[in-house]
């Protein structure tokens, strides 16, 4: 009987608040790190879209690679670096601007230059607002009205549009306008390897319906701009036959937003974590100090010795 007793008395491990409650807080911690898990495979530049970035003051985007003019094959760096926003009037419409300094250091044998540009980019999409451009005593201001675009954010695969502009030069004393049309297409997004890493990027290509071969661009929401350009992408003059890739840059807002979610998951499933090894300690002391009182009689009362046999013959009372 005590023994049945005790085995009654003692529950099983499946019936402990604590268990269970770890159960509970060990499938919540699953969870969570599947959900990490999708928020780091959904982390800017593998989304289904591309997003538009936010450039900051010294943002720069530095690339290395090559151009072919007229058959003569040169080398090239191009540094493109945020200098300063402002607001900028076009004819009779004002377009908030970056002001980035463009840099192009050219080389081919014994022959090197360098050409510093500066382009103006809307700050909403990087449209191409106004372009200038000063070497060797010539100098060419090129303005956009409407600005030419390059993207229409958010990017997704797939996506088409056209663009059309009219383009004002001043060249030196002189004066030209031009209607400029392209039809822009969207593809990705792909993952794309440069020296400054490996990328997630859409590829928006470019065609001039005036004719000329098309220019691609490989945007990537992690780096803020391309991580690889072909063709007269930036429209600068010393652009055709170019292949460029990313080779360092800084971009100060960089996946801020899913960085912080990231964060905040972490916290959650640290505190989770804590909590579970709290549970789990909780329950292993219990089953060592788990106390099984005797049984009782039905009375309440402590249940009489071991059975004593009455002492000598059985003597019945006598009479008074």
């Amino acid at each position: 009987m005590r023994d049945i007793y005790m085995v009654r008395a003692i529950q099983t491990a499946s019936d402990w608040p604590g268990v269970e409650n770890m159960r509970k807080l060990a499938s919540i911690l699953v969870v969570s790190v599947l959900v990490l898990g999708s928020f780091m495979i959904l982390s800017p530049g593998a989304k289904a879209q591309g997003s538009a970035p936010t450039w900051s003051i010294g943002d720069y985007w530095e690339y290395s690679g090559s151009v072919d003019i007229s058959g003569t094959i040169y080398s090239v760096i191009v540094r493109l670096q945020v200098k300063e926003k402002l607001t900028l009037a076009i004819d009779t419409s004002e377009y908030e601007s970056f002001n980035c300094t463009v840099t192009i250091a050219v080389s081919s044998g014994g022959t090197s230059f360098t050409l510093t540009s500066y382009i103006y980019l809307r700050t909403s999409d990087l449209a191409m607002v106004k372009t200038y451009q000063s070497f060797m005593g010539f100098t060419t201001v090129d303005t956009y009205n409407p600005p030419q675009e390059t993207f229409q954010f958010p990017l997704s695969n797939g996506q088409t549009w056209s663009s059309t502009s009219t383009r004002n030069t001043t060249l030196g004393g002189g004066h030209g306008t031009t209607t400029v049309t392209n039809d822009f297409s969207v593809s990705g997004p792909t993952s794309v390897t440069v020296p400054a890493g490996t990328f997630n990027t859409f590829m928006v290509t470019e065609t001039p319906r005036g004719g000329g071969s098309p220019g691609r661009i490989y945007y990537s929401d992690s780096i803020g701009y391309a991580a690889k350009l072909n063709g007269s992408v930036m429209g600068l003059s010393l652009t055709m036959g170019m292949d460029l890739d990313l080779k360092s840059f800084n971009y100060q807002n960089a996946s801020m937003g899913s960085l912080l979610i990231i964060l905040i998951i972490v916290i959650v499933l640290v505190v989770i974590i804590v909590a579970v090894l709290f549970a789990v300690m909780r329950s292993r002391q219990r089953r060592r100090g788990v106390y099984v009182p005797p049984p009782s009689s039905a009375y309440g009362q402590p249940p009489p010795g071991p059975y004593q046999p009455p002492q000598g013959p059985y003597r019945p009372p006598t009479q008074p």
